[in-house]
């Protein structure tokens, strides 16, 4: 169970870290507070992570990402693309140029907010805006390729005068697109996931509670006459411990065919016996007798249990002068048995009495 509850920790927590790196980018971003780029930026655009805003202006599409996927034999399944597209950013004394990454599905629409923008440049529209993209995402920070290619299409179109101007102006930012309650969703899931996997990890490795169960005296407990295994008795003894009476007289009767007044007081002073402490001659009978025949093979075993032949050769006697009756009731105050099966022991008494 431990070996489960470590595995299962484990994990969880493998699954939940895989998760949480693959949203990484997405984590600062729908925790923030969005702001529109076309409104109040800061100039600090570093501080920028949540954007919700409706993009009316792009420059251009300048570079491509493919990604082909594969399946376990190697064949291609699939090609997605994505395009980066520049975009300005108004402050109220500057315009600034970032990326944003575009979905092939919606490419066709923000070409289209391209060419407004151009005509808006030319001379050819009073003013942009009539067609504009919903866009809910935030900026994350290109990485050195991107950011080249980012350049290059500002020199290859000579948009700047100076060259100055493109470390100036440009933004290492892409814009990426994020559903934030998608997200968040996800990452408070992943989170719960790694609660939950130490959790278990932590149950998996802490070493079992002791027992407070008292050791027995001996390997073998006496009653009634008769030597029990210890082992035997081990459920009776946890019932008493638990104050279980009655599961622990039940269960001792079930092991010793002893009657229920007899088990009942055996149960009331169960720590004499479990300790070996108790009276050893309930039936007359020396215990010490019946451990050194015992220890000689000089043992009759009836129902599971070894009695000396000491003790039991009185039945014998009676049985063989064919005192039936008072042979079966001796079997019963000996071994607490009912009449049928005491009956049934003196029937069949050569096949105990070897």
């Amino acid at each position: 169970m431990k070996q489960f509850l470590r595995t299962i920790g484990l994990f969880f927590v493998f699954v939940s870290v895989i998760g949480l790196f693959a949203v990484r980018e997405e984590i600062p971003i729908v925790f923030s507070e969005p702001v529109d780029i076309y409104e109040d930026i800061p100039k600090d655009f570093d501080n920028i992570k949540a954007v919700d805003t409706e993009i009316s202006m792009l420059l251009d599409r300048f570079v491509s990402e493919e990604t082909v996927k594969k399946n376990d034999k190697g064949a291609i399944t699939s090609t997605d693309y994505d395009y980066y597209y520049v975009l300005p950013v108004f402050t109220r004394d500057e315009t600034y140029y970032a990326a944003v990454k575009v979905d092939s599905e919606d490419s066709a629409t923000y070409k289209r907010i391209v060419d407004i923008t151009w005509e808006y440049i030319n001379g050819e529209r009073e003013f942009v805006g009539s067609r504009t993209i919903d866009f809910q995402g935030g900026f994350v920070k290109m990485d050195d390729e991107l950011y080249e290619y980012f350049e290059d299409w500002f020199r290859d179109e000579q948009y700047f005068e100076n060259e100055s101007d493109i470390d100036k102006y440009l933004l290492p930012l892409v814009l990426i697109p994020v559903n934030y309650e998608r997200v968040r969703i996800m990452i408070y899931v992943f989170a719960g996931m790694i609660v939950f996997g130490v959790l278990f990890f932590i149950l998996g490795v802490i070493p079992k509670k002791k027992s407070n169960t008292k050791a027995p005296g001996s390997s073998t407990i006496i009653i009634n006459g008769a030597n029990y295994p210890s082992s035997n008795l081990l459920d009776v003894n946890k019932y008493v411990e638990q104050g279980k009476t009655v599961k622990a007289i039940k269960e001792l009767r079930e092991i010793t065919n002893l009657d229920l007044a007899a088990a009942k007081n055996i149960v009331d002073n169960w720590d004499a016996y479990w300790s070996g402490n108790a009276p050893t001659n309930t039936n007359s009978y020396d215990a010490s007798f019946n451990a050194s025949y015992e220890t000689a093979g000089d043992i009759v075993n009836i129902k599971g249990v070894n009695y000396p032949k000491a003790k039991v050769s009185a039945i014998n006697d009676m049985i063989q002068a064919g005192q039936v009756i008072p042979a079966i009731k001796e079997v019963r105050e000996m071994t607490g048995l009912g009449l049928a099966e005491a009956k049934e022991i003196v029937d069949n008494w050569s096949s105990y009495w070897r």
